[in-house]
């Protein structure tokens, strides 16, 4: 997978790294499309052994440590980080699946819409 924090800088202050990963993301999953539909598919399938979760999971390391920092530092809401995970990787997937159906063609004016929800939805 390519990386989620390509061009998140320490210059960026915490809500613009969140933009960047977001964006990134996004941007990763209209391109790999076939990846798109494993992670909607089988990301929390009961099917996936644990032993693959916890080799996902060690990819998912940086993500959680960013996550963990901004609820600790006061940024994101106080609450499970599974579940701002599942927040984030629900919007990213459906904004990128908007975008692929052509339901809704996504520029960055919107994109960047759907990241201010998304921020305003996890931010103290």
């Amino acid at each position: 997978m390519n990386n989620i924090f390509d061009d998140v800088t320490a210059e960026l202050n915490y809500k613009e790294s969140f933009h960047k990963i977001w964006s990134n993301y996004f941007h990763y999953l209209i391109k790999n499309q076939d990846i798109l539909s494993f992670v909607e598919q089988c990301s929390i399938s009961p099917i996936i052994k644990e032993q693959t979760r916890m080799e996902a999971q060690k990819l998912a390391i940086p993500l959680i440590d960013f996550i963990t920092e901004g609820t600790q530092k006061n940024f994101l809401i106080n609450n499970e980080i599974e579940l701002i995970l599942a927040i984030i990787n629900g919007n990213v997937i459906t904004v990128a699946k908007l975008h692929i159906s052509k339901l809704l063609p996504i520029n960055k004016e919107i994109e960047n819409k759907a990241i201010q929800t998304s921020w305003k939805g996890l931010s103290q």
